[in-house]
């Protein structure tokens, strides 16, 4: 087994070619900078997708100076269906026990895709979106949110159009 296996690790792979090129032990800046430094055609590298931790940041800024920097789908997803929470949890604050109870599962039916969901499933959303226009607004955002990700997911290699500096 390997070590990344016992808790974080950098995972390192060329998504254009869909290989993994390394898993590194632990999260520390100075291996992922040593690891770097090893990599014969780095001056080559165009994108780096990454989580935002600043110690991996630091370190493709610092031996990949060209890099465009972008963040990983999968933690924008993350922060999406996060905010979508967060505006879900302070809505039902605000409802009646039976309010609650007829809202039951709402947390899964919310963060699917709209052509994921089943009738039943769509009218709890309209539930929802119906009583609280800030679901609505949580909604259609992420809604928006993620089609654009799965192209930017197939084409993040040739465009590089988004990232952070």
């Amino acid at each position: 087994m390997h070590d990344c296996c016992q808790g974080l690790c950098c995972i390192l792979t060329n998504p254009e070619e869909r290989t993994l090129l390394d898993l590194l032990p632990g999260r520390q800046q100075e291996r992922v900078t040593r690891r770097l430094m090893s990599m014969a055609n780095r001056h080559q590298v165009e994108i780096v997708s990454m989580d935002m931790w600043k110690p991996y940041r630091r370190a493709f800024q610092t031996v990949l100076p060209q890099a465009r920097i972008v963040v990983d789908k999968f933690h924008v997803v993350r922060m999406a269906n996060e905010a979508l929470e967060k505006i879900r949890k302070g809505l039902r604050k605000e409802l009646k026990p039976n309010q609650r109870r007829t809202l039951k599962g709402d947390r899964k039916i919310l963060l699917k895709r709209a052509h994921d969901v089943s009738d039943r499933e769509r009218l709890i959303m309209e539930t929802w979106t119906g009583a609280f226009p800030p679901a609505l607004g949580g909604l259609r955002a992420q809604g928006a949110l993620l089609p654009y990700l799965g192209l930017y997911q197939s084409a993040w290699c040739r465009t590089g159009s988004r990232h952070l500096d």
